[in-house]
């Protein structure tokens, strides 16, 4: 199993990141992006999530629904924007998986 941080944003604190036990994940149209699913917390369901930056990209009660809400949320922003939002955020706080990329 490969390795997966998610972000944590706290107003009071840096961001930090968490381990969490996750699978690679393809959303049509968007398969140049590290994206990654895995359990929500403590809430229901899933939650897709980018590798670079540890960014939430989506929710749903199962698999396929969160799939679902994450195209339709990149198709909404489009894949440039997208790409550079990581850009940004992996570029001032990284997530750890870019240290353990080849």
């Amino acid at each position: 199993m490969a390795r997966y941080y998610v972000r944590i944003d706290c107003p009071a604190h840096p961001p930090r990141f968490e381990r969490v036990d996750a699978e690679p994940v393809t959303v049509p149209g968007f398969e140049s992006l590290d994206l990654f699913i895995h359990k929500n917390g403590e809430a229901p369901g899933v939650r897709i999530s980018e590798g670079h930056s540890g960014l939430k990209v989506a929710d749903g009660l199962t698999s396929e629904e969160a799939v679902y809400t994450a195209t339709k949320v990149l198709k909404k922003s489009g894949l440039e924007a997208a790409k550079e939002r990581i850009r940004v955020y992996s570029f001032i706080n990284p997530s750890p998986r870019l240290k353990e990329l080849p």
